[in-house]
């Protein structure tokens, strides 16, 4: 389904001058439904690596594939596609709310930008995703700010959900909740895989969330990436 061969990264040195490498050679395949763990410590190229695998930066070596197809030579309705496909879910769910706009709304822009569902059927869209992962449709008429970070990520979740992806990139999903709620949200996360058979990235430097939830992992170190 998501397959990079041989990315190579580098950025510029601003203290030394010239450029390092962050990624080396990395190759890794998902499979539709499979859960993997991505991990490595802090700088080893984890971010980067996402960052690839989403199309949001250009490698300097090696490829990026959809379905087969190049991810940077992707026509624009075959990249629209892919965006809606692969969702990102990250430790700060607030970063994809704007905070002038009710959550209601900014749900119903997602619907409107990716185009999945007619507009007269959004709220019972919404409402379906909303039940899914255990959020009240009250909560639609407030703002970010008001609701706690466990709600928040249940949120972002759902606006996830909502574009029906085959593929959710999760980057540390947990690592800024109350420990309480970090049991829930994994839990939630792993439900929804398995019912809905939604393949899964799970960057984590907790091994055992990864043995949890993940089939197989991987380790990035020193920007190179090995099968654990």
């Amino acid at each position: 389904m998501l397959e990079a061969y041989r990315l190579t990264k580098h950025y510029k040195d601003r203290a030394k001058g010239g450029r390092f490498r962050i990624l080396h050679e990395a190759s890794l395949t998902l499979h539709e439904g499979e859960a993997v763990g991505l991990m490595g410590k802090s700088g080893s190229g984890k971010s980067t690596l996402v960052r690839l695998l989403l199309g949001l930066e250009i490698p300097d070596g090696g490829e990026v594939r959809w379905r087969g197809k190049d991810v940077f030579s992707l026509a624009r309705n075959e990249l629209r596609d892919f965006r809606r496909s692969v969702q990102f879910i990250s430790q700060t769910p607030g970063t994809f709310f704007d905070p002038r706009c009710t959550l209601e709304k900014s749900l119903r822009e997602a619907l409107q930008v990716q185009g999945v569902a007619p507009r007269a059927i959004w709220r019972e869209c919404i409402a379906e995703q909303l039940a899914r992962v255990g959020l009240n449709e009250k909560l639609l008429r407030r703002y970010p700010h008001e609701l706690s970070g466990g709600e928040m990520q249940r949120f972002s979740i759902s606006r996830a959900l909502l574009l029906k992806p085959s593929l959710l990139i999760l980057d540390e999903p947990t690592s800024m909740l109350d420990i309480s709620v970090q049991a829930q949200i994994l839990h939630l996360l792993r439900d929804l895989r398995e019912k809905q058979r939604i393949a899964c990235l799970l960057v984590s430097h907790d091994a055992a969330v990864v043995q949890w939830f993940c089939q197989r992992s991987l380790h990035l170190e020193n920007g190179v990436l090995h099968e654990s």
